[in-house]
């Protein structure tokens, strides 16, 4: 539950209409095309926030986290900084439960580091970036397809720029506890949106605001300083991940 937790209109053509092959190449198309204007941008900064919401019977989940994004390249490297604070509301019945956290990624072209703090404990962690870390369109749609069939839906405008829309349906043989997710991008590649299904219900939704494309971002934030006091566990030696 943690890790489910934890993870906007013009119609255009109706691909869904077309035949399969010919959709495929469509969404190749947007791929290459979101891609390659991502790597147009010298730096990406943005606010994030994520709403959740969980119903199981008597139990009800819901969670919201507020952060910021920053992405830098620089010498052929991406310098990726993630930062947020969560709270998540358990309720059971007239039982309610509170857990805070917070959350903090910083890449600095080498090293991932990841620093989380639970109910005032802190513990902060060293490795080698995988695929799975990387912001960009190709990295993050390659991850998805392992788990998703991905489909590109009909295209949208919202606050009057048209984005286009990825749409993952979980394989059969996929554990995730997602079902559906559908990923919102900007004509200039940047990500602004994602949707999480259980089932067709929307559980989850992200959104990117305050988007500021190749603006100064102080090299000082890809610095990773951990915390008087909290050791750095070192997980460079560890199994790459892929």
């Amino acid at each position: 539950m943690r890790k489910l937790l934890g993870l906007v209109l013009t119609t255009g053509a109706l691909l869904g209409s077309l035949p399969l092959d010919v959709a495929a190449r469509e969404l190749g198309t947007v791929e290459k095309e979101i891609q390659e204007q991502w790597d147009k941008h010298k730096s990406i900064t943005a606010k994030l926030k994520t709403v959740t919401r969980m119903d199981m019977g008597d139990e009800v989940n819901e969670g919201e986290c507020r952060g910021t994004y920053q992405v830098v390249k620089k010498g052929g490297k991406t310098l990726f900084r993630q930062y947020y604070e969560r709270r998540v509301v358990t309720k059971v019945g007239d039982r309610r439960e509170i857990a805070d956290e917070k959350n903090m990624m910083i890449m600095d072209g080498e090293f991932l580091y990841k620093l989380i703090e639970i109910m005032g404990r802190k513990a902060a962690s060293k490795q080698k970036p995988g695929p799975q870390d990387y912001p960009g369109p190709k990295s993050r749609l390659g991850i998805l397809r392992k788990d998703y069939g991905l489909k590109l839906l009909p295209p949208e405008s919202v606050d009057g720029s048209g984005v286009y829309m990825i749409e993952g349906r979980r394989k059969k043989e996929s554990t995730s506890p997602i079902s559906r997710t559908i990923l919102y991008y900007r004509r200039d590649g940047v990500l602004m949106k994602v949707v999480n299904y259980v089932g067709e219900k929307p559980v989850q939704t992200t959104t990117f605001s305050d988007i500021e494309l190749d603006v100064k971002v102080e090299p000082c934030l890809f610095v990773f300083k951990p915390p008087q006091g909290v050791q750095v566990r070192d997980l460079t030696h560890g199994p790459t991940q892929k």
